[in-house]
């Protein structure tokens, strides 16, 4: 969440890489992973149980990738110049880094999901599993909006970041600080993971699995989409997703430049926020 909220402006405002090739990176990302996800899941669903089980193996192949990259993003080894906010080698270390992070998070993030199913075998342990990853997803909302806003109130002039202003360096000092803090604690959270889940239940010698071609797995994707009900709810959930994206990619202009907060003022979208 916090890469969603604040990677936009913290290439744009401070290290001034121009916002096209910003949206281009991130909508890069985006699509890559959105096709990678189906790939990895059949790649997770034809694998053989060995030794660690089926899926948490792959937990370890995406995690340190993950770790570095979350880190790497906010570390740019070329700011762009005052005159020159389409500077290719800033854009590129953007594009490589995003779409390589993107990808390792695709695998940590598809085989979580698909090691739910098995380890909740009843459906009134799904649903408390559920509820209880919605109020961490919630407060995980509430938490990577808060920490930026922390940082710009301590800012004397929020209006203007580029890195080579004062107020620029505290940025490139704060945020890069608070995302090793967040990506630790992601860290520490798959390997937690990684040693609670149990797939004992797998037979290695006995096992036996009909695998699933690429071609027949995107073939399986039209079944739930011929249920009007099923389109429906992925159009409803396409809208939210989209909305929720763009207030937070412009909750921080708003502020800054139109409502020209400053100080103690950013708190106020802390409470908006809980409300929310």
């Amino acid at each position: 969440m916090l890469e969603v909220v604040l990677v936009f402006q913290f290439y744009v405002y401070t290290i001034n890489l121009n916002s096209v090739l910003v949206s281009i990176g991130v909508m890069s990302q985006l699509i890559i992973s959105s096709f990678l996800a189906i790939i990895f899941g059949i790649i997770v669903d034809n694998k053989k149980p060995g030794k660690f089980g089926k899926r948490r193996p792959f937990l370890l192949y995406g995690l340190p990738i993950w770790f570095i990259g979350s880190i790497l993003i906010w570390f740019p080894p070329w700011k762009c110049p005052q005159d020159n906010s389409f500077f290719l080698p800033t854009a590129l270390f953007f594009l490589v880094v995003s779409i390589v992070r993107s990808i390792s998070r695709s695998l940590l993030y598809n085989v979580y999901l698909s090691m739910l199913p098995e380890q909740s075998q009843t459906k009134e342990n799904r649903e408390k599993v559920a509820s209880i990853r919605s109020v961490f997803m919630i407060i995980a909302s509430v938490l990577s909006i808060m920490l930026p806003i922390i940082v710009q109130s301590l800012l004397d002039d929020p209006a203007n970041v580029k890195w080579w202003e004062p107020s620029g360096q505290i940025i490139l000092f704060y945020i890069p600080l608070t995302a090793i803090i967040l990506a630790t604690f992601g860290l520490v959270s798959v390997i937690l993971i990684f040693f609670s889940v149990d797939e004992s239940f797998y037979d290695i010698q006995d096992y036996t699995n009909k695998k699933t071609s690429i071609k027949e797995a995107f073939k399986r994707m039209r079944i739930p989409l011929s249920d009007k009900n099923f389109l429906r709810f992925i159009i409803a959930e396409f809208f939210i997703t989209t909305a929720g994206k763009i207030i937070g990619l412009l909750v921080f202009p708003f502020q800054t430049f139109l409502l020209s907060f400053r100080a103690s003022e950013f708190y106020i979208y802390i409470l908006i926020s809980i409300f929310g």
